[in-house]
């Protein structure tokens, strides 16, 4: 039985079959495409270094790791199959009488304009997912639970309306209000008589609320807009007195 002949014009043509095998494996590692829309950080396979890429078109990968980034996303905290995700992600607010509710709603968010900061969001939270879960989400949760106690129930439904979205907002974009607690006579209109309750006010200054603290979004250079509120379901005992 005659053996291959293993020429030179054999090997090389094994070769390049080898090579073509190897590219059409790893095709999806060399190239990544930039969408005008989004931002991208590849690292290097070999040396491990980092870069952002916003300019849209191709850019080599070279074997490295991409992540991409919307450069703006809409984060809903909303109702099951209310605009956002399949489960109830509402969050709880607890106001200065006792009442609870829960708010559903939705906000804007935009990356870092700087490499800089860009970097600092992937490094602690690498995917737009965890910063919206990790960072968004409780920010806007803090700045909820914090504007709660500024107002009782039913004024929240009414007459303070404007002010729950607007306090909401601020704090999540500028840092939690400090504040002071006074006790107050108030009429409650469910039960009919009168009682004391903790009331609390926000610290001013010539400059206008005094804050606690800066908010995160300011510390990762991220920026919130156009916070609403779609829908607040009241508990029971909460829904009866504004009814009355």
């Amino acid at each position: 039985m005659n053996q291959p002949n293993l020429t030179l014009k054999n090997l090389l043509y094994a070769g390049l079959g080898l090579l073509l095998l190897i590219v059409l494996i790893f095709s999806g590692k060399l190239v990544e495409n930039v969408d005008n829309s989004e931002i991208v950080i590849i690292q290097s396979a070999f040396t491990g270094a980092v870069s952002v890429y916003t300019t849209p078109g191709p850019v080599a990968q070279n074997f490295g790791t991409a992540t991409h980034y919307k450069k703006s996303n809409q984060f809903w905290f909303s109702k099951k199959n209310d605009g956002g995700a399949n489960v109830d992600e509402s969050i709880k607010i607890r106001f200065n009488d006792g009442g609870h509710a829960q708010m559903a709603g939705s906000v804007r968010w935009y990356m870092p304009s700087d490499n800089k900061g860009i970097l600092k969001l992937h490094t602690d939270f690498g995917s737009q997912p965890a910063i919206e879960q990790q960072l968004i989400r409780q920010v806007v949760t803090k700045a909820e639970y914090m504007t709660g106690p500024l107002m009782r129930s039913k004024e929240s439904s009414a007459e303070k309306r404007n002010d729950l979205l607007s306090y909401i907002e601020d704090q999540s974009i500028n840092g939690i209000y400090r504040t002071m607690q006074e006790d107050v006579k108030i009429h409650d209109d469910l039960m009919n008589t009168d009682k004391t309750i903790t009331v609390v006010r926000i610290e001013q200054d010539a400059k206008g609320p005094i804050r606690q603290e800066v908010s995160a979004i300011k510390t990762y250079h991220v920026q919130l807009q156009g916070l609403s509120i779609n829908a607040i379901d009241y508990d029971d005992e909460v829904e009866r007195q504004i009814k009355v």
